[in-house]
C-alpha cells in the first residue's frame, strides 16, 4: 500500500491483565489494480507473517537503547508532582534526585581508579547509566537533542540494513546508533566516576587534638559537602562530553549524506 494513501489509528486497552494496543489502518482511495474487473480496488485486508514479523522488529528497534528509559524518568518527575497545587520546580526536583542517586553510588563505589568499561564496574554500570539517563532529562531541550540525534542515527541504520540485505552484505560494523550510545554512556560514565572519586578524596581541616573518630566524621562531612555542592560542575562536565559525542556523530551523518549525494550525482566530489 502507498504510505501516503493510508490513514491509521490505535487504541490502548488496559481492561485485561495484559495491556495491549489495537492498530487499525485503511486506504483513502483504491489503488490496487484488479485485472479481472479492469478497475482499481482497495487492498485486501490480509497481512503476511513476514510483514507482521518485520513490523514487530521495527517496533523493537524503535524501543531499543535508552529512549524508553529517558521518557520514564521524565514522566516519573511529572507524575510525582502532578498532585501539587503549585507548579513544580523541576530544577529543584532534578537537583534533589541527582544528589540522592550520586550519594547511593558513592556509598558502594570501590576504591581504585576503575573506568566505566572495566570489569570491576560490571555490577555498578547500570546505576551509572541510570544517573546518565537522569542527566539527559535535566530539561526538555537536553532530552529532545538526544532523542532527535538517536532517531536520525537509527533511521540511517535502517537504510543501511536494507541496502546490505539487498546486496547480501553483513551490516555488522556499519551501524552507528549503538556505537553512539555506547560512546555517550562511556564518556559520561567516566565523568561521573571521576566526580565521585574526587569527592572520596576530600579531607577536612582538623582542630588540634581531635580524635581519629572525630577526624573521620569530619572527613565524611567534607566529602558529602563536596559531593552535594558541586553538582553544577558535574552537569557542565557531562554536558561537555555529551556535546563532544553529538558533534562527532553529526559530522559522521553529514559526511554520509554528502557521500550519498556525490554517488547519486547531485553534487560533485570535492
Amino acid at each position: 500500500m502507498d504510505y501516503d494513501n493510508v490513514e491509521w489509528f490505535a487504541a490502548l486497552h488496559e481492561n485485561t491483565d495484559n495491556r495491549h494496543i489495537h492498530l487499525s489502518f485503511f486506504e483513502d482511495e483504491p489503488k490496487t489494480w484488479d485485472s479481472k474487473k479492469r478497475e482499481y480496488r482497495y487492498h485486501k485486508g490480509t497481512l503476511s507473517k513476514d510483514s507482521i514479523d518485520s513490523f514487530k522488529e521495527r517496533i523493537e528497534k524503535r524501543m531499543n537503547g535508552h529512549e524508553y528509559g529517558l521518557h520514564q524518568f521524565r514522566d516519573r518527575i511529572l507524575e510525582r508532582e502532578d498532585s501539587r497545587l503549585i507548579k513544580p520546580d523541576l530544577n529543584a526536583i532534578y537537583e534533589s534526585d541527582l544528589k540522592e542517586m550520586l550519594l547511593g553510588l558513592y556509598r558502594i563505589l570501590p576504591e581504585g581508579k576503575w573506568g566505566y568499561e572495566s570489569h570491576e564496574m560490571d555490577d555498578l554500570r547500570p546505576r551509572i547509566d541510570e544517573i546518565t539517563n537522569y542527566m539527559l532529562t535535566s530539561d526538555d531541550q537536553a532530552m529532545e537533542a538526544y532523542l532527535t540525534l538517536i532517531r536520525r542515527l537509527k533511521k540511517r541504520d535502517e537504510e543501511t540494513e536494507e541496502i546490505c540485505l539487498s546486496q547480501g552484505i553483513d551490516p555488522e560494523g556499519k551501524l552507528i546508533s549503538e556505537a553512539f550510545q555506547k560512546d555517550l554512556y562511556r564518556r559520561c560514565g567516566n565523568r561521573i566516576l571521576a566526580y565521585l572519586r574526587n569527592a572520596k578524596g576530600r579531607k577536612a581541616e582538623f582542630v588540634k587534638g581531635s580524635s581519629k573518630n572525630q577526624q573521620e566524621r569530619w572527613n565524611e562531612k567534607a566529602r558529602k559537602d563536596w559531593l552535594f555542592h558541586r553538582t553544577a560542575r558535574l552537569n557542565a562536565e557531562v554536558e561537555q562530553e555529551r556535546e563532544g559525542v553529538y558533534e562527532a556523530f553529526q559530522r559522521l551523518l553529514a559526511k554520509a549524506e554528502h557521500d550519498r549525494l556525490v554517488e547519486e550525482g547531485v553534487i560533485e566530489a570535492e
